[in-house]
This record gives C-alpha cells, structure tokens and sequence, in this order.
C-alpha cells in the first residue's frame, strides 16, 4: 500500500502484495468493508460500490510496527446505450447500434420497430450490433426500440431498454 487510487469493478479479485524491508513476521489487513485478513498477499473481492480504505498494519522480528493506508474505488458494471448511429456515415464511424459495457458477463440484446417486431437479435458479447439493415434492405431512418438483458458480476440480471435513433 501507498498513497496511490486503485480503481476497481465489483467482484474484481484485487491481490494486494505489500511492499517492505527487513524481517516482517505478521501482517494485518484491513479491506475498509468489515473484511481482513492475515496473509502475505491476499486477494479480496469488493461487493460493492464505493471507495474504501486499505490498511495494512505489519509486525517485525524486533516488536517494530509500521502502517500503510490506500485508497481503492470500487465502480459499479456498467451498459450504457447510444442515442443514436449513422449506419450510412462515409468514414464508418457509428456504423453498428450495440450496447456500450464494462464487467458485463453475457447479454441478449434485441432492436425492434416501433410496432415491436423484432429486427436485430444477438447473444453474442462481441458482435458488432446492428447495422440498419432489416431483411437486406436499408431500415428507414426513425425511431426504434432496444431491450438489453444483461448478466451483472455478481451473478444478477438486468434488463434495459428505450429508444434511439437511426439517421441516414
């Protein structure tokens, strides 16, 4: 431990390995959520967000202590979804409409029309997402819906969903 951030996301196993000199018999770790422990070089899952502090209390040979403190922010899995794309754009750029995330586990992710009938599916976390096109003809510009589900670290399900633009 120092004085450095360490940013994290939930559930990220986080090893801890301390850095000193000398002939260090004990180690005391605190993880700042209620959690220690007495190993070298744990490695400890946050379950949720927030900033917490890490102290570490070691114990030498000659009944000498020293202490290091640092701080760990802990960020929540995130999906986020874009407002709009142009599958027609020159340079390419915001071609596909796919979720935006971080730490996500899996996903089934739907665009449909504005009468519900479904358009693009996927389960596939590394999919481009959907290029505008609904049976190999350019979807008319407008308003259309999504629905994400999602599967967070922590093992729960989400779901998302609203509406975005397709501009040509």
């Amino acid at each position: 431990p120092g004085g450095v951030t360490t940013d994290v996301f939930i559930g990220d196993g986080v090893s801890f390995e301390p850095q000193f000199n000398g002939n260090v018999i004990s180690f005391r770790w605190d993880f700042g959520d209620g959690t220690q422990s007495t190993e070298m070089n744990p490695t400890h899952a946050y379950r949720q967000q927030g900033t917490y502090w890490v102290h570490l209390e070691l114990l030498d040979g000659n009944g000498c202590t020293a202490e290091f403190t640092r701080e760990i922010t802990v960020l929540p899995f995130e999906v986020r979804m874009p407002d709009a794309f142009t599958p027609d754009a020159p340079d390419g750029s915001n071609s596909h409409y796919f979720p935006v995330f971080t730490k996500v586990d899996g996903l089934e992710f739907w665009v449909f029309t504005k009468w519900g009938e479904v358009i693009f599916y996927t389960r596939d976390t590394l999919s481009q997402g959907w290029d505008g096109n609904y049976q190999g003809n350019p979807a008319p510009a407008g308003s259309y819906v999504y629905r994400v589900n999602y599967t967070a670290p922590n093992g729960g399900t989400e779901t998302q969903s609203g509406s975005f633009l397709l501009i040509r």
